[in-house]
C-alpha cells in the first residue's frame, strides 16, 4: 500500500472507506521506506534521467514515447508516489500508443524509400 492510503486510513478510516485520501509526497514515501539514502539515490537517478532526456536528439520512436511519459509524470510527481511512472508504462493506452507509433514509423520509412533516389534532369 502507499503511504498516502496508510495515512488516510490512520487519520480517518471513514474517509478512506469512502474513497477519499489526503495524499502524500514522493519524498515522504522514500524517507519512510529507505531513509535519507533512498531520497538521495532516487533524486540522483531522476536527475540523471532528466539530463539524458534534455540532451538526446533521436528519431527512435520508443525513446520519444518514453520521454513523453517521463516528462508527463514529472508534472504530478511532487504529489504522487515515487514509482508513479511504472503503472503508466504498463497501461493499455501506453501499449496502444507504442504499437501505433512503431507501426507508423515503420510504414513511413517504407513509403519514403522510393523517393530517396536522386532526381536527375534526364
Amino acid at each position: 500500500t502507499s503511504l498516502g492510503a496508510s495515512i488516510t486510513y490512520m487519520m480517518s478510516p471513514y474517509t478512506f472507506l469512502r474513497g477519499g485520501g489526503y495524499g502524500t509526497c514522493y519524498i515522504a514515501e522514500l524517507w519512510t521506506d529507505f531513509g535519507v539514502i533512498g531520497v538521495a539515490v532516487y533524486n540522483f537517478l531522476l536527475g540523471s534521467i532528466l539530463t539524458k532526456l534534455a540532451k538526446f536528439r533521436t528519431t527512435d520512436t520508443f525513446l520519444l514515447l518514453l520521454s513523453f511519459v517521463v516528462i508527463q509524470n514529472l508534472l504530478v510527481l511532487p504529489r504522487s508516489e515515487a514509482l508513479c511512472m511504472i503503472p503508466n508504462l504498463t497501461s493499455g493506452i501506453f501499449i496502444f500508443l507504442f504499437v501505433s507509433a512503431m507501426l507508423y514509423s515503420s510504414l513511413s520509412k517504407d513509403l519514403a524509400k522510393p523517393f530517396k533516389h536522386k532526381i536527375t534532369g534526364d
